[in-house]
């Protein structure tokens, strides 16, 4: 009955837009296992033989902590709220008769989805036969905090770009921020139109691949086009928001100023921490050393309207 309950609380989340977007990611961030549920209603804790814990890296890969064990390989498919591993490579200690060590590396193989709801994680099996719930690891291992999400990297330009996305995604969501289906249409649609221009005889359309192909071009497509969207979206509320200069990127243009005060103001309200010293200090000199980017001048800036005219629907 715990776990028939646990799953329907499950399908519950992954239908929620808030239970995704507030973990737009799991690059780097690092988790302790809590339980697993089982389909007969046990539940199982971690034992006394060692850590149980999952770190995402920053390049794709997963490495698990299981007992006395230790283990590696990587994230195949990260299609929220789909989520999958490769075959854990491991040692094969034997770490005592009350140990999870094998079941825990075992039921990482069958996952297959995951919701993330008031800070925890929880990570569903092949036709929901187990639940795995995860918390944060503690503030003591980790290298930085972030809405509650434990997050641990050395590299300042990893942790900065995993801060920003994390608290903009919650901008947005506040700010009831979204790309929509007319908006991604149109993008997809100018951008569609510029390549045939680009390549001419060499454009290749999508309605030469079969049907499963296209399928995943056109959710790719789409995809990106909504991260896109929302990206200039976001940048442009908190250019009107905070004003300063902007830097020109071939993506988009960045609020740079915007970001350093929207972050302060997030850091004041205790959404994100940086336990490193080293680390915030490189955090913070992106922001604030003027030599590491290109800014428009005043003038460029009220010329360009940048953020005056989205992308998605010029040149029509």
């Amino acid at each position: 009955m715990f776990l028939r309950a646990a799953i329907g609380l499950l399908a519950l989340l992954s239908s929620s837009a808030d239970s995704q977007t507030t973990l737009p990611d799991l690059t780097g961030t690092a988790w302790d296992l809590v339980s697993i549920q089982s389909m007969n209603d046990t539940i199982s804790h971690p034992t006394a033989d060692g850590d149980y814990r999952l770190i995402f890296g920053v390049d794709g890969s997963v490495s698990v902590t299981a007992g006395c064990n230790r283990g590696s390989g990587s994230l195949t498919d990260w299609r929220p709220p789909r989520l999958e591993f490769s075959q854990f490579a491991s040692t094969r200690a034997h770490c005592g008769p009350s140990s999870l060590s094998d079941r825990f590396l075992s039921e990482l193989g069958w996952v297959r989805s995951f919701v993330y709801d008031n800070h925890r994680l929880y990570l569903a099996t092949m036709a929901d036969g187990s639940i795995l719930e995860f918390k944060p690891v503690p503030d003591a291992v980790a290298t930085a905090t972030v809405e509650g999400i434990s997050i641990i990297t050395t590299d300042p330009d990893s942790l900065r770009s995993i801060i920003l996305t994390q608290l903009l995604d919650r901008y947005a969501l506040e700010n009831n921020i979204v790309a929509r289906d007319a908006d991604i249409n149109r993008y997809i649609a100018q951008k569609d139109k510029r390549l045939k221009e680009m390549l001419g005889s060499d454009y290749e359309d999508t309605a030469k691949l079969d049907e499963g192909e296209r399928e995943e071009v056109e959710r790719i497509q789409r995809s990106m086009a909504e991260s896109m969207i929302k990206n200039w979206k976001t940048n442009k509320a908190l250019y009107e928001q905070y004003g300063g200069r902007v830097v020109f990127q071939q993506l988009g243009p960045e609020p740079m100023d915007a970001y350093r005060l929207f972050l302060a103001g997030q850091e004041q309200q205790g959404r994100f921490s940086i336990h490193s010293t080293d680390l915030a200090s490189a955090f913070w000199a992106f922001f604030e050393d003027d030599e590491r980017h290109s800014f428009y001048t005043t003038e460029k800036l009220d010329e360009a309207g940048v953020f005056d005219n989205p992308p998605w629907v010029t040149n029509d």
